[in-house]
This record gives structure tokens, sequence and C-alpha cells, in this order.
């Protein structure tokens, strides 16, 4: 006999005796399909039953909601590890905390955050901070290797304004984390839910099924003596939950960038970043003429990659950077088949000389000293 005969069977047996004694859930549930019960005596046979919703339709498909009382006893009845059942209950509540402060600040120092969740405004005005410090054209999605040694030096002269910097990439950082975190338990936990029959009605204190799932329970089981509680954890234990959490463990993988809120982020950076310009350029500086140099000698040369010279191609130099303080340029300059360097600094007028009148700069002699 299949499964749904079986349960044919289970409804057609007499119910003379049975309703001499007392009603139990599934004794209840029988007698309610077949019109013999109120509602309320449905409602009365179990005290987990927090309420059945009903209007028209066949009775087996009514939704009955169940009190499970708290987070405690769902994640009991889903013997879930009680490591999974604290990292679930602290993200459902929103407000676990992945990062802290000071591991952002040093993923910060190392070069590891922050520049790739700038927009592109943002983008350019970090750089023209750090240009304005150094003098150096920065590609700011090198990577830490290339970053760190920006990074620290920002943390340093503005400690100020990258504190709140990263006080918002920590909060928005962990919201989103949060978030996914909690999609992803949700949906796992639906899905598992599903399967059985249930869902969750309510985190986590309501489940909810139809009386026709339970009687199949019941029916699959044979034990009639179960209250719905009882019948649903001996579901449990009969159904695979082996991939069921292990999420306390993979808490680093809750990682969606459409979860973090990159407008407001941006918004509140780009106030702490424009507070860090106006410092700058409150100071004694020709910050336009020295943007202008900058402008100029890039749009001609690439950082920190070796030119010959126009008028002596036994030399090549390299562009390391410029100096707001004096309007300079900081060079390297080698032979081109040697391995020695030397180091200069040079107006732009003198620049152009450099280029074009290289032997007013005695390189030769430079070299053999």
């Amino acid at each position: 006999m299949n499964l749904r005969n079986k349960i044919k069977s289970i409804l057609r047996e007499s119910f003379v005796n049975e309703q001499n004694d007392d009603l139990t859930p599934y004794k209840a549930l029988r007698l309610w399909i077949k019109d013999k019960i109120t509602l309320l005596e449905l409602e009365g046979s179990d005290d987990s039953i927090e309420r059945i919703r009903y209007r028209h339709g066949h009775r087996g498909d009514a939704e009955i909601v169940i009190d499970v009382s708290n987070d405690n006893e769902f994640f009991d009845l889903l013997d879930l590890h009680e490591d999974d059942a604290w990292f679930a209950r602290a993200v459902l509540n929103g407000n676990y905390e992945f990062e802290d402060g000071y591991q952002i600040e040093q993923d910060f120092k190392e070069g590891y955050n922050l520049y790739g969740d700038l927009d592109d405004e943002n983008s350019e005005i970090i750089k023209e901070i750090i240009l304005l410090l150094t003098g150096k054209i920065v590609d700011i999605s090198k990577g830490p290797d290339e970053m760190s040694e920006y990074s620290a030096l920002l943390l340093k002269t503005f400690p100020n304004e990258i504190d709140n910097i990263l006080y918002e990439l920590r909060f928005y950082r962990n919201e989103e984390m949060n978030i996914t975190a909690e999609n992803s338990i949700m949906s796992e936990l639906n899905g598992f839910m599903e399967k059985i029959g249930f869902s969750i009605y309510q985190i986590f204190n309501y489940i909810s099924t139809t009386p026709g799932n339970l009687l199949m329970w019941y029916a699959r089981f044979g034990d009639k003596t179960l209250n719905f509680k009882e019948l649903f954890k001996l579901i449990i234990e009969n159904s695979d939950t082996r991939y069921l959490g292990g999420w306390a463990d993979s808490q680093y993988e809750f990682r969606d960038d459409k979860n973090f809120n990159s407008h407001r982020f941006n918004r509140d950076v780009n106030i702490q970043l424009e507070k860090i310009l106006d410092k700058l350029k409150s100071e004694d500086l020709d910050f336009e003429k020295f943007r202008e140099m900058v402008k100029y000698i890039s749009s001609k040369f690439n950082m920190n990659i070796y030119h010959e010279l126009p008028k002596d191609k036994n030399y090549v130099f390299a562009i390391q950077g410029f100096n707001i303080e004096d309007l300079t340029i900081n060079l390297i300059v080698k032979p081109q088949k040697e391995w020695k360097t030397k180091k200069l600094k040079l107006s732009l007028d003198n620049f152009n000389k450099f280029l074009y009148q290289p032997e007013l700069f005695g390189l030769s002699d430079l070299f053999t000293n």
C-alpha cells in the first residue's frame, strides 16, 4: 500500500471508540478534516498550536501555526550545532561583528581595503591627496604592495579623518556581511523546511504546516501518540541534516557587493576626503601651478618607467614624483647599459633643459665620480 492510500485508510477508520478517549493531536486532526469537531476543539488539542488559518477549500490544506517558543527551542528541534545556533542568532539580530576596528585598520595599513570600495569621484580625490602629499601619481588599484606606504602616510597625516573613514568602512562592511549571512541562513533553513512540508512562520518563534502534511508524517512513523513538537523532532531526526549549518565556520565567506551600501558609504567618505583636501589647499602652496606641472609631465611620460633622453640615447631616466613645496620633479637617471643610478631634483624649466640640453648637467661626470 502506497503512502497516499495509507493516509486514506487512516481517515476511513472508525471514530466510535476514539471520540470517547482523550482528544490527542492526531485524533483531532482526523476528526477536524472529517468535520466532526470545531476549529476551536482542534486548536485546543495541542498546547503548541498558536492559530489555524482556514477559510474554505479542503481542510487538509489549512495552515497550522505551531509555537516553538523561541530560537533556542527551534534550533534544538533542528539539532543544530550550538556554534551555528549562536552565530545564526547573532546574525538574525543584526549585530554580529564580522570585522572589528583593529582588523579594519590593520588591513588598511597593509593596503588591503578601502580603495576598492571607493567610487570614481572619491578615487580621484584620494589620488589627488596622495599626489599633494608625496608628489606621486598613484594607481590605487595596484594592491597592497603598492598602497601600504600611502595608507600608513594617510593615517599618520590625517588620523581623525582617516579614522572616521575606517569607522564607516567597518559599519558598512559588517552591514553587508550580516545581510548576506542572514539571506544565506534563511535560504538554507527555508529550503530544508520546505522539503519536509513546513515553513518558518516567524523567526524563530513559529513554524507552520498543514493538517495533510502532519497526517502524512504520522502515517509514515506510525506513532499516533506524539504531539506536534514531538512529531516535528522525529521528522528532523529522520531527515538528512548533514548539510544544514556550518555557518560559524564559514563566516568570513559572507561577502556580497550587492549588500554593500556603496552610495551611502561613498557619501560619508567624501565628506572626510573633502576635509583633507581643504586642509592641504589652505597651506601657503601654489596648488594650481603644481597640478599644471604634474599634468604636463604626466601627459608626456609614464611614472617609474625608464625613457631615453631625446638628445642623448646613452642615458635613460624615470620620473619618481613631484614636490609641491618648491614645484620640483624627482627623477633618477642612469646610463643605458648600466645599473648605477643618480637622483635628480629639477624645476620644470631645468627638466626641459635636461631633456634637450643634457650636456649642461655633466652626466658623464656624474657616473665617473
